[in-house]
């Protein structure tokens, strides 16, 4: 249990660190480039959701 939740927090925070990155990098490019790439993955995550969902009532 020990070792999974220190893979847990350095994922975390790596995750967490490349988003900052991440962010600042599209902030650079403009506000706007930032709200697209915002949008993009949105409509990518709705779209990873509806994918992988499974409704299975009977």
């Amino acid at each position: 249990m020990v070792k999974g939740q220190a893979f847990i927090t350095a994922a975390y925070a790596l995750g967490c660190s490349m988003g900052n990155f991440a962010g600042g990098q599209l902030l650079n490019q403009g506000v706007g480039t930032m709200l697209q790439a915002g949008i993009v993955m949105a409509f990518l995550g709705t779209v990873l959701m509806f994918l992988t969902v499974n409704k299975k009532d009977r």
